[in-house]
């Protein structure tokens, strides 16, 4: 099916909710604050009826036993830039991305994921910015061809099987398995790693700090946890006082990793979010790239619009922490590692200091430490 507006793809034939008009509109008000920006560049949307693994797997555990009269198959809606008729109208230059739409009576938890085209000006990046982003190659295969370009895999949680943290483990591992060849993670397998506090897996209360590193290890994914206290990694004080070292900056931790092409689950308060960019600003001032499932993070703390990803300025993640106070005193990153990966950050940074410290130059471009280079004499 073809149409130019959103809410005609909530119809009979595709969405079983489509008669409950409060819903309708709240679901399109929704896609709209989480897309808009791809929505205002699309002209016309390609609908079709989609067998998604995610889905089907959230429908297996639990959709199918409860009295919601849903299908195991998800809505795919297509964005395009230009005005189709049919299918076969859809290229390479007017294709602009998907998301699917589960058949669940929710405003909120109706998206399962998204696919959509990364383009530098979502995020306002001019051509003197410094960036640093890192998506995947996607394939979208259609009847008549296959179309490939750069997106990054988001996940939105479902709110009973999934949530947050779920959802975030979710990307972390598909974006890995896709660039790396990490192990694939699906959603039963992290169930089954998982040993619950309170004797049920569904409807899912969250996920604990120690359950997400559980999850990671038994993935093979070597995961690394750094504990900032305000937003800074504290370095032991017998260190600081007797060879001059400070505490890291939490900008390091999280740049290194993004340099490295290895993603961030960022903990902050009740809530995760996944990092996977950073762009430096001409002024110095850096910017993260965040994947925020629900918007919760990016809409409650730093007053951003509530799309699915966006930039927010370092200054601001700072500032937001220190208001906090006290329910905000540790911050947490979880980063995954390589087989061959023998010193964390944090040792690296205290040995490169305490033993190396008369051969080390630090080169700075804008402000920023952007490598560590060894001067052999």
């Amino acid at each position: 099916m073809v149409c130019t507006d959103i809410k005609d793809i909530f119809v009979k034939k595709f969405y079983p909710f489509y008669d409950v008009k409060s819903l309708v509109d709240g679901i399109v008000i929704n896609l709209h604050e989480r897309f808009g920006y791809h929505i205002k560049l699309t002209n016309s949307y390609y609908v079709e009826s989609y067998v998604e693994r995610d889905w089907r797997e959230l429908y297996s555990l639990h959709y199918s036993k409860t009295n919601y009269d849903i299908s195991n198959r998800v809505i795919r809606v297509h964005f395009l830039s230009q005005k189709i008729s049919n299918y076969k109208d859809i290229n390479d230059k007017n294709y602009l991305g998907y998301i699917t739409i589960r058949p669940l009576p929710s405003v909120t938890n109706v998206v399962s994921r998204a696919r959509l085209k990364y383009f530098t000006s979502q995020y306002n990046i001019v051509k003197k910015d410094n960036i640093k982003i890192n998506n995947i190659k996607v394939s979208v295969n259609l009847p008549h061809k296959s179309i490939e370009y750069d997106s990054f895999p988001f996940i939105t949680q479902d709110g009973v099987v999934t949530v947050c943290a779920h959802s975030d483990i979710l990307m972390l591992c598909k974006y890995m398995y896709k660039k790396f060849n990490f192990n694939f993670l699906t959603t039963s397998s992290m169930l089954s790693f998982i040993n619950q506090h309170n004797g049920r897996k569904i409807p899912n209360q969250g996920l604990l700090l120690e359950q997400m590193i559980e999850v990671l290890n038994k993935q093979n994914y070597n995961p690394s946890l750094f504990r900032f206290e305000s937003l800074v990694l504290p370095i032991e004080d017998t260190l600081k006082k007797e060879y001059g070292i400070s505490d890291i900056p939490y900008d390091e931790i999280l740049q290194t990793a993004v340099l490295s092409e290895l993603p961030v689950l960022f903990l902050f308060e009740n809530h995760v979010v996944l990092i996977n960019g950073y762009i430096e600003k001409e002024n110095g001032d850096i910017e993260y790239i965040i994947y925020d499932d629900s918007a919760y993070f990016m809409k409650n703390y730093f007053k951003a619009y509530k799309n699915y990803t966006a930039n927010i300025k370092s200054k601001t993640i700072q500032h937001s922490i220190d208001g906090c106070k006290s329910k905000c005193n540790n911050q947490y990153a979880i980063i995954p590692t390589f087989d061959r990966f023998y010193f964390r950050y944090k040792e690296l940074y205290i040995l490169l200091n305490l033993k190396l410290k008369n051969i080390v130059v630090k080169k700075r471009v804008s402000g920023t430490l952007l490598c560590i280079f060894l001067v052999l004499s």
